[in-house]
């Protein structure tokens, strides 16, 4: 029994922390709000269950298959853990207690002075483990410090957890009764996905705590399965959250692309022709637009698979050529319009393009058939 507790504490702490690691690294870019408000809540509650594990992996005691109740470190580790999800819980319904330093100081400094002194008497040497709950009301007649330290820190830690759990049940109350006030749909998908899973973390960790009261190693057994069952569901259910937003981001982004493009089309149709400063930059293209730099280079890069000086040669030699079909302006005036710094500049980059100089793009009436002349030269 002792070997099967200490494999699957193992597995478990191993589950823990590869989910930690992958929670930390995986989904970093991610802007989504909802997403990185996740992320951060399952990195938390992923890092105290790790915390949980190790302590109980390092310090679990046995007499026969009897399993230490009350143990300091494992209440601890609980009492952090079940914080940490009343702050997450909170949170989602817009109460931010994490961001009151009174709640952290009121909720943690007592329970940490305590933890001291019974760790400072037991690193004396008065050590004395309970494998039973009668064996810790027997304690209650000895006078020693360790013990009044552990039962004063279980006493203070339950207030503590009813305390909690009463503001969540408030809060959860008064969010709920504000919406149906208001007759409005805020209690959206990820405030339910979010609610669901803190939900299955609440009840979760109170059979944690309510397990230091049980000696039986199968119950403590049946505690790891439980966590890692309830470990696996929640990363398996962020990775279906990342991939939604993923596949979220890019139908938006397509969107957004296709809106940018119809914008920037009718702004290159406005005269004068928008690109005729010569040295006009990417900042200035963006700024015009009303959009950052980023999004304007997204869209060259991304959506057109061009870069902003290879769009900018495109835009001008495409005008370059409207005027010299649809106007009687010189060259040198075709090259001011266009934005060119003068004629050779635009002869230049119109002869990379085509071949053949812009002269001669007017000679020719049928100046289609010349490109495709020099695109099919056996023909």
């Amino acid at each position: 029994m002792h070997t099967l507790f200490y494999i699957m504490t193992g597995i478990d702490l191993v589950v823990s922390i590869v989910f930690s690691i992958l929670l930390f690294f995986v989904g970093r870019s991610i802007t989504n709000p909802a997403f990185r408000f996740q992320r951060v809540v399952f990195l938390v509650l992923s890092f105290f269950v790790a915390a949980y594990l190790a302590m109980e992996l390092g310090f679990s005691k046995f007499n026969d298959n009897h399993h230490e109740v009350l143990s300091i470190g494992s209440l601890l580790m609980i009492y952090f853990l079940y914080e940490s999800y009343f702050f997450s819980f909170t949170a989602l319904f817009h109460a931010d207690y994490h961001k009151q330093k009174s709640y952290l100081i009121m909720l943690n400094a007592h329970v940490l002075v305590i933890a001291l002194l019974a760790w400072w008497n037991m690193s004396k040497g008065d050590i004395h483990s309970y494998f039973s709950l009668t064996e810790f009301a027997v304690g209650a007649s000895r006078t020693n410090l360790h013990f009044s330290a552990r039962l004063y820190l279980f006493v203070m830690l339950l207030l503590n957890i009813i305390f909690m759990a009463h503001l969540i049940y408030q809060i959860y109350r008064k969010y709920s009764h504000v919406v149906n006030e208001l007759n409005i749909n805020t209690y959206d998908n990820h405030e339910k996905r979010m609610s669901g899973y803190l939900m299955f973390w609440g009840v979760g960790i109170i059979i944690l705590f309510v397990g230091q009261f049980y000696n039986s190693i199968l119950f403590h057994i049946a505690l790891r399965f439980l966590l890692l069952a309830l470990m696996v569901a929640t990363f398996a259910g962020h990775l279906k959250f990342r991939q939604a937003i993923i596949k979220y981001d890019i139908v938006d982004r397509k969107l957004k692309f296709k809106d940018l493009e119809r914008n920037v089309e009718e702004w290159l149709q406005q005269e004068p022709f928008p690109l005729l400063q010569n040295n006009i930059t990417m900042d200035d293209v963006a700024d015009t637009l009303n959009i950052s730099r980023d999004d304007l280079s997204s869209f060259l890069s991304d959506e057109l698979g061009i870069s902003f000086n290879g769009w900018l040669a495109e835009k001008r030699i495409t005008r370059c050529e409207q005027l010299l079909l649809n106007t009687d302006m010189t060259l040198s005036e075709v090259a001011y319009e266009c934005g060119y710094a003068d004629l050779p500049t635009m002869s230049k980059a119109f002869k990379r393009k085509y071949g053949f100089p812009p002269s001669k793009f007017r000679v020719y009436k049928d100046a289609k058939k010349l490109m495709q002349m020099h695109e099919n030269p056996m023909k």
